[in-house]
Formats: C-alpha cells, structure tokens, sequence
C-alpha cells in the first residue's frame, strides 16, 4: 500500500491548529507498519528551494526525535541537504525508542577558537597573518603583536559561545556579554539536574570547584575541595559526564611521554578546565 499525505501544516515543521499533530504522528505510525508513506507540504513559506543548492536546517532536533528519525526519508530524496542541530545533552538522551539513521553523521561543535573569534571581530587578515608567523616560526612586528594580544585578552573574557561573541562584536559590551554568560551557564546547571540522573549531586560539586582548583599553583583537581570523604571511583561517571556532555576538558598526567599517551595515563592526577574561557571567567565571580 502507497499513501501520500497532502496538507498546509505538519507538527513540528508547521503547527497552527490540531491537524499538524496528526498529521506529524500518523506518517511515522504508518511507516512503522510498512506502509509507504510520503507527506507534501506546500510551499507555505513562499521560498523557493533549489535542487542540490538549498539547505533545510531543522533546530533544536533533540525536541522531535521522531523528526530525526525519519529525516532519512528527505536525504533520500536527494533533493536537498539537511543539517539536524541541538543541544548535545540531550541529543544524547531523547532516542528512545526511535533508530537513528544511518545516513546522520555527525560534527561536534565547540566554542569558537580564537582564530575564528578573530574572524568575527574582521580581523582575517591579522589571524592569517598570526598563522603564518607560526608556521614560520618567526616573531610579529610590535605594531601587530600589541593588536594580537589586544584581540587576545578580549577572547580570554568574552570566550567562544556563538551568542556571546555575536554580541560583543555588534556592542562591544562586556556587561552585556556577561548577562549573557550567566544565562548560559544557568542553563547549564538546568540541564545537569535535568540528565545527569543519580550523578547530578558530584557533578554540581565538581562544576563548581573548576575554579577555585584552577587558581591554585599546580592547579591538579582534587576531590578533597568537592567532599573530604571522597573517592575517585565515586566520581568517575561525574567527570566522564562533564567531559562528554563537552562542558569540560580533562588533561590528564602521562608518567611516559615518549610513547603512546593513553598507555600511561595516570586518572588520579588530571586538571580540569572549562571548556569555554568566557564561561570561566563569568563562573570565578559567581
């Protein structure tokens, strides 16, 4: 059986009234039987979409796995190209009972580097000047030495989220852009009570120790600061949390340098760093 659905409006692509729920579960729900089945959404938007050039972004995914689910059906089409976008917590969450597709691939964004916030502030010509002097291995004239460093000491505090470096670069503001940190990272908080499950309480500990643990001298994390019963076992799926959810980065001591790193990892000596410079600077006077 073939069936193809015609309507003006599709949960969650369009939703203006109870037919767009229908008709955004009853395609998934008759697919998962083995009907083939197709949706035509007219042109409502009144953009015209242009074989193999246009790009279709569906944002914050992570809200309809079943949309993720049957992208799959629009790639092959072959018409367009899509892009899934979301918050990597819980992308990784929200996939129950759905089969993520094969033809997904996957590209994990971080905050801007600084040679992309040097973009961002139209300053390509003096990060590929910054570059080349590196790879030659030869010092900056003064004059653009000072305008790097400059540049430099501004990505230290605004850091590399996309919102707040957007902002600054049409404001200059660093109060603003500190407004926007503290939202940030109180979504963070939210989103560690929401899915960090029974880890929720070491990894709130941990989060808030960053820091403090950095500021010391040799900067090692220690777990005595977070609880001064604590043991490293106890907190391993806490920093494994934080580390793959990418609000940190764990540098840990190696004993052999001159082979293969991993080898001779020593986990119980490691230093823990935000994952955003920005987002540290904003947490050290929280």
């Amino acid at each position: 059986m073939q069936v193809l659905h015609v309507c003006s409006e599709m949960f969650p692509l369009l939703k203006t009234g109870g037919l767009a729920d229908v008709i955004g579960a009853l395609p998934a729900a008759q697919i998962a039987e083995g009907i083939d089945t197709r949706v035509l959404l007219p042109a409502y938007y009144r953009k015209r979409l242009y074989e193999r050039e246009s790009l279709i972004i569906f944002d914050e995914v992570q809200r309809y796995p079943a949309a993720r689910e049957l992208v799959k059906y629009l790639v092959a089409d072959g018409r367009y190209d899509y892009v899934e976008t979301g918050s990597l917590i819980s992308i990784k969450r929200n996939v129950a009972n759905i089969v993520i597709p094969s033809e997904e691939r996957k590209m994990d964004m971080g905050p801007l580097d600084f040679e992309e916030f040097c973009w961002a502030m139209g300053e390509e010509l003096l990060a590929e000047t910054i570059r080349k002097s590196f790879e030659r291995l030869v010092p900056l004239p003064d004059a653009l030495h000072k305008r790097g460093m400059r540049l430099w000491r501004e990505y230290l505090l605004v850091g590399g989220m996309p919102q707040a470096v957007a902002d600054y670069v049409e404001q200059r503001d660093f109060g603003e852009v500190d407004l926007i940190k503290r939202g940030i990272l109180q979504l963070y908080s939210d989103d560690i009570g929401k899915f960090a499950n029974g880890d929720a309480g070491h990894v709130r500990g941990i989060f808030a120790q960053i820091p403090g643990q950095l500021s010391k001298h040799e900067k090692r994390f220690t777990l005595a600061s977070v609880d001064k019963g604590a043991r490293s076992r106890e907190y391993d799926s806490a920093f494994f949390w934080l580390e793959d959810a990418r609000l940190v980065n764990l540098c840990r001591n190696s004993t052999d340098p001159l082979v293969g790193l991993g080898l001779y990892e020593d986990n119980d000596s490691f230093k823990c760093y935000m994952a955003d410079t920005g987002l540290l600077d904003r947490k050290s006077v929280v």
